[in-house]
Protein backbone atom coordinates (compact mmCIF):
# COMPACT_ATOMS: atom_id res chain seq x y z
CA UNK A 1 0.00 0.00 0.00
CA UNK A 2 1.10 3.43 -0.78
CA UNK A 3 3.51 3.28 -3.15
CA UNK A 4 5.35 0.01 -1.06
CA UNK A 5 5.09 -2.99 -2.26
CA UNK A 6 6.94 -4.50 1.46
CA UNK A 7 4.70 -2.93 3.51
CA UNK A 8 2.40 -5.20 5.39
CA UNK A 9 -1.08 -3.50 5.11
CA UNK A 10 -4.20 -4.20 3.03
CA UNK A 11 -7.30 -3.07 2.45
CA UNK A 12 -10.35 -4.44 0.54
CA UNK A 13 -13.40 -2.20 -0.43
CA UNK A 14 -16.99 -2.90 -1.74
CA UNK A 15 -19.74 -0.24 -2.73
CA UNK A 16 -22.67 0.22 -4.28
CA UNK A 17 -24.08 3.16 -5.43
CA UNK A 18 -27.39 4.10 -6.21
CA UNK A 19 -29.20 7.53 -7.88
CA UNK A 20 -32.90 8.49 -6.75
CA UNK A 21 -35.76 10.94 -7.26
CA UNK A 22 -34.24 12.52 -11.15
CA UNK A 23 -30.96 12.12 -9.81
CA UNK A 24 -31.15 14.71 -7.03
CA UNK A 25 -30.26 11.96 -4.09
CA UNK A 26 -27.49 9.89 -4.40
CA UNK A 27 -27.27 7.06 -1.82
CA UNK A 28 -24.17 4.69 -1.07
CA UNK A 29 -23.71 1.21 0.72
CA UNK A 30 -19.67 0.34 1.79
CA UNK A 31 -17.90 -2.32 3.43
CA UNK A 32 -14.25 -1.90 3.93
CA UNK A 33 -11.95 -4.28 5.33
CA UNK A 34 -8.20 -3.47 7.24
CA UNK A 35 -5.55 -5.50 7.94
CA UNK A 36 -2.03 -4.35 9.63
CA UNK A 37 0.76 -7.12 10.19
CA UNK A 38 3.43 -4.83 11.29
CA UNK A 39 3.78 -6.35 14.61
CA UNK A 40 7.07 -5.48 15.06
CA UNK A 41 5.79 -1.71 15.76
CA UNK A 42 4.21 -0.22 18.52
CA UNK A 43 0.51 0.65 18.28
CA UNK A 44 -1.18 4.26 19.24
CA UNK A 45 -3.56 4.34 21.52
CA UNK A 46 -4.33 5.32 25.20
CA UNK A 47 -2.98 1.74 26.84
CA UNK A 48 0.65 2.13 28.86
CA UNK A 49 3.41 2.10 26.82
CA UNK A 50 4.54 -0.17 28.63
CA UNK A 51 1.58 -2.42 27.59
CA UNK A 52 1.40 -1.48 23.88
CA UNK A 53 4.93 -2.41 23.40
CA UNK A 54 3.89 -6.28 24.37
CA UNK A 55 0.61 -6.39 22.15
CA UNK A 56 2.46 -7.58 19.01
CA UNK A 57 -0.78 -9.27 17.36
CA UNK A 58 -2.14 -7.92 13.71
CA UNK A 59 -5.09 -5.19 13.64
CA UNK A 60 -7.96 -6.37 11.79
CA UNK A 61 -11.19 -3.97 11.14
CA UNK A 62 -13.89 -3.62 9.24
CA UNK A 63 -15.97 -0.92 8.54
CA UNK A 64 -19.28 -0.85 7.12
CA UNK A 65 -21.50 2.53 6.65
CA UNK A 66 -23.75 4.21 4.22
CA UNK A 67 -23.89 7.88 3.33
CA UNK A 68 -26.38 10.11 1.80
CA UNK A 69 -26.10 13.17 -0.53
CA UNK A 70 -28.82 15.38 -1.70
CA UNK A 71 -29.11 18.35 -4.01
CA UNK A 72 -32.36 19.75 -4.58
CA UNK A 73 -33.41 23.27 -6.59
CA UNK A 74 -34.73 25.65 -3.89
CA UNK A 75 -36.24 29.44 -4.20
CA UNK A 76 -32.85 31.25 -6.62
CA UNK A 77 -30.61 28.56 -5.62
CA UNK A 78 -29.43 25.10 -4.51
CA UNK A 79 -30.09 23.65 -1.46
CA UNK A 80 -27.58 20.35 -0.37
CA UNK A 81 -27.42 17.88 2.10
CA UNK A 82 -25.02 15.12 3.44
CA UNK A 83 -25.55 12.44 6.10
CA UNK A 84 -22.46 9.71 6.21
CA UNK A 85 -22.42 7.11 9.39
CA UNK A 86 -20.39 4.03 9.73
CA UNK A 87 -19.03 1.38 12.46
CA UNK A 88 -16.54 -0.77 13.09
CA UNK A 89 -15.64 -4.08 14.92
CA UNK A 90 -12.46 -6.23 14.52
CA UNK A 91 -9.33 -6.77 16.82
CA UNK A 92 -6.96 -3.73 17.57
CA UNK A 93 -3.60 -6.16 18.49
CA UNK A 94 -4.78 -7.80 21.83
CA UNK A 95 -8.10 -5.87 22.17
CA UNK A 96 -11.56 -6.10 21.02
CA UNK A 97 -12.37 -3.08 18.34
CA UNK A 98 -15.63 -1.26 17.87
CA UNK A 99 -16.25 2.24 16.87
CA UNK A 100 -18.46 4.49 15.05
CA UNK A 101 -18.69 7.55 13.65
CA UNK A 102 -21.30 9.67 11.89
CA UNK A 103 -21.29 13.21 9.96
CA UNK A 104 -24.17 15.52 8.93
CA UNK A 105 -23.52 18.48 6.52
CA UNK A 106 -25.89 20.78 5.31
CA UNK A 107 -25.72 24.18 2.72
CA UNK A 108 -27.41 26.60 0.11
CA UNK A 109 -25.95 27.73 -2.73
CA UNK A 110 -27.44 30.52 -4.08
CA UNK A 111 -26.98 29.98 -8.51
CA UNK A 112 -29.66 32.72 -9.60
CA UNK A 113 -27.34 35.67 -9.14
CA UNK A 114 -23.76 36.87 -8.91
CA UNK A 115 -22.13 36.75 -6.98
CA UNK A 116 -23.50 33.30 -5.75
CA UNK A 117 -21.70 32.42 -2.25
CA UNK A 118 -22.01 28.92 -1.15
CA UNK A 119 -23.07 28.52 2.26
CA UNK A 120 -22.70 25.13 4.82
CA UNK A 121 -22.30 24.12 7.99
CA UNK A 122 -21.87 20.56 9.62
CA UNK A 123 -21.21 18.36 12.25
CA UNK A 124 -18.88 15.39 12.99
CA UNK A 125 -18.12 13.03 15.69
CA UNK A 126 -16.12 9.77 15.93
CA UNK A 127 -16.01 7.88 19.05
CA UNK A 128 -13.32 7.51 21.41
CA UNK A 129 -12.34 5.25 24.26
CA UNK A 130 -13.07 5.61 27.63
CA UNK A 131 -11.16 2.95 29.58
CA UNK A 132 -7.50 1.84 28.58
CA UNK A 133 -7.57 -1.02 31.13
CA UNK A 134 -10.82 -2.67 29.82
CA UNK A 135 -9.24 -4.91 26.75
CA UNK A 136 -12.14 -2.91 24.54
CA UNK A 137 -10.84 -0.40 21.97
CA UNK A 138 -13.38 2.15 20.69
CA UNK A 139 -11.71 4.83 18.47
CA UNK A 140 -12.86 4.81 15.54
CA UNK A 141 -9.94 4.29 13.18
CA UNK A 142 -9.58 6.28 9.95
CA UNK A 143 -7.62 3.61 7.69
CA UNK A 144 -5.62 5.10 5.45
CA UNK A 145 -6.44 8.90 4.98
CA UNK A 146 -5.42 12.15 3.34
CA UNK A 147 -5.71 14.54 6.47
CA UNK A 148 -6.29 17.78 4.72
CA UNK A 149 -9.78 16.44 2.79
CA UNK A 150 -10.85 17.45 6.05
CA UNK A 151 -8.02 19.16 8.31
CA UNK A 152 -6.68 21.44 5.92
CA UNK A 153 -4.26 22.98 8.98
CA UNK A 154 -3.68 19.45 9.43
CA UNK A 155 -2.91 18.86 13.21
CA UNK A 156 -5.91 16.76 14.21
CA UNK A 157 -7.40 14.14 12.35
CA UNK A 158 -11.10 11.74 12.56
CA UNK A 159 -10.30 9.89 15.80
CA UNK A 160 -11.88 10.59 18.62
CA UNK A 161 -12.77 14.34 17.39
CA UNK A 162 -15.53 16.22 17.51
CA UNK A 163 -15.86 18.69 14.60
CA UNK A 164 -18.41 21.70 14.59
CA UNK A 165 -17.76 24.07 11.29
CA UNK A 166 -19.34 26.62 9.22
CA UNK A 167 -18.17 27.41 5.62
CA UNK A 168 -18.81 30.14 2.71
CA UNK A 169 -17.44 29.24 -0.27
CA UNK A 170 -17.17 31.67 -3.81
CA UNK A 171 -16.03 32.04 -7.55
CA UNK A 172 -16.55 35.84 -7.76
CA UNK A 173 -14.89 34.53 -11.65
CA UNK A 174 -14.85 31.74 -13.53
CA UNK A 175 -10.86 31.31 -12.75
CA UNK A 176 -10.98 32.44 -9.50
CA UNK A 177 -12.16 29.80 -6.03
CA UNK A 178 -12.38 31.70 -2.83
CA UNK A 179 -13.00 29.47 0.36
CA UNK A 180 -13.14 30.14 4.01
CA UNK A 181 -13.83 27.68 7.23
CA UNK A 182 -14.39 28.12 11.07
CA UNK A 183 -13.98 25.03 12.98
CA UNK A 184 -14.66 24.33 16.26
CA UNK A 185 -12.78 21.31 17.68
CA UNK A 186 -13.32 18.90 20.55
CA UNK A 187 -12.20 15.44 21.33
CA UNK A 188 -14.63 12.80 21.88
CA UNK A 189 -13.72 11.39 24.99
CA UNK A 190 -11.03 12.73 28.05
CA UNK A 191 -9.87 9.30 28.82
CA UNK A 192 -8.46 9.15 24.71
CA UNK A 193 -5.55 10.74 22.91
CA UNK A 194 -5.16 13.48 20.88
CA UNK A 195 -4.64 12.04 17.79
CA UNK A 196 -2.97 13.17 14.51
CA UNK A 197 -1.28 11.68 10.58
CA UNK A 198 -2.78 10.11 7.88
CA UNK A 199 -1.65 5.97 8.62
CA UNK A 200 0.69 4.00 7.31
CA UNK A 201 3.70 4.46 5.29
CA UNK A 202 6.47 2.30 6.12
CA UNK A 203 7.28 -0.79 8.62
CA UNK A 204 8.78 1.11 11.35
CA UNK A 205 6.48 3.64 11.95
CA UNK A 206 3.11 3.55 13.15
CA UNK A 207 1.66 6.07 10.92
CA UNK A 208 -0.53 7.98 14.14
CA UNK A 209 0.98 10.05 17.15
CA UNK A 210 -1.52 10.09 20.01
CA UNK A 211 -1.00 13.39 22.80
CA UNK A 212 -2.81 13.20 26.42
CA UNK A 213 -6.06 14.35 26.53
CA UNK A 214 -5.53 14.94 30.32
CA UNK A 215 -9.10 14.83 31.56
CA UNK A 216 -10.28 17.86 28.99
CA UNK A 217 -12.22 17.87 25.65
CA UNK A 218 -11.82 20.95 23.98
CA UNK A 219 -8.85 20.83 21.39
CA UNK A 220 -8.89 24.37 19.45
CA UNK A 221 -10.40 26.93 17.29
CA UNK A 222 -9.79 27.10 13.94
CA UNK A 223 -10.32 29.73 11.28
CA UNK A 224 -8.88 29.75 7.35
CA UNK A 225 -8.72 30.92 3.99
CA UNK A 226 -8.21 29.95 0.55
CA UNK A 227 -7.78 31.28 -2.85
CA UNK A 228 -7.42 28.99 -5.97
CA UNK A 229 -6.70 30.58 -9.66
CA UNK A 230 -5.99 28.47 -12.40
CA UNK A 231 -4.81 31.58 -14.38
CA UNK A 232 -4.27 29.81 -17.57
CA UNK A 233 -5.04 26.21 -18.96
CA UNK A 234 -1.78 24.98 -17.59
CA UNK A 235 -0.90 27.29 -14.46
CA UNK A 236 -2.33 27.39 -11.06
CA UNK A 237 -1.76 29.22 -8.07
CA UNK A 238 -3.04 28.66 -4.69
CA UNK A 239 -2.82 30.37 -1.58
CA UNK A 240 -3.57 28.92 1.82
CA UNK A 241 -3.83 30.61 5.61
CA UNK A 242 -4.77 29.11 8.75
CA UNK A 243 -4.83 30.31 12.36
CA UNK A 244 -5.44 27.89 15.53
CA UNK A 245 -6.18 29.00 18.97
CA UNK A 246 -5.26 26.29 21.22
CA UNK A 247 -7.45 25.51 23.82
CA UNK A 248 -7.85 23.10 27.42
CA UNK A 249 -5.61 20.09 26.15
CA UNK A 250 -3.29 22.13 23.94
CA UNK A 251 -3.13 24.54 26.80
CA UNK A 252 -2.07 21.28 29.29
CA UNK A 253 0.49 20.34 26.91
CA UNK A 254 2.34 23.71 25.64
CA UNK A 255 0.92 26.16 28.08
CA UNK A 256 3.42 28.98 27.13
CA UNK A 257 2.73 28.69 23.04
CA UNK A 258 -0.81 27.17 22.46
CA UNK A 259 -1.42 29.05 19.21
CA UNK A 260 -0.78 28.06 15.59
CA UNK A 261 -0.24 29.63 12.06
CA UNK A 262 0.45 27.98 8.86
CA UNK A 263 0.23 28.73 5.31
CA UNK A 264 1.53 28.43 2.10
CA UNK A 265 1.81 29.43 -1.39
CA UNK A 266 1.29 27.02 -4.22
CA UNK A 267 2.39 27.09 -8.28
CA UNK A 268 0.89 24.40 -10.23
CA UNK A 269 2.01 23.65 -13.88
CA UNK A 270 0.66 20.62 -15.75
CA UNK A 271 2.25 19.27 -18.93
CA UNK A 272 0.12 18.57 -22.06
CA UNK A 273 1.31 15.26 -22.97
CA UNK A 274 0.46 14.41 -26.76
CA UNK A 275 -1.87 11.47 -26.92
CA UNK A 276 -1.07 9.11 -29.73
Amino acid sequence: MNGNPELNVDVQYLAFTQSVAKRHVLWRAFALGYHDGRTGITKTDNRALAVRATDHNNIRVGTYGGDLLAAVPAGSGQLDFLFWGAVQNGSWGKLDHNANAVALEGGYKFSKAAPSPWFRAGWFRASGDNNATDNKHGTFFQVLPTPRIYARMPFYNLMNSTDTFIQVAEKPVGKLALRADLHWLQLTSRKDLWYAGGGAYDNKVFGYQGRPANGNTSLASLADISADWQTTKNVALNLYYAHTWGKQVIEKIYPSNHDAQYGYAELVYRFDVEQR
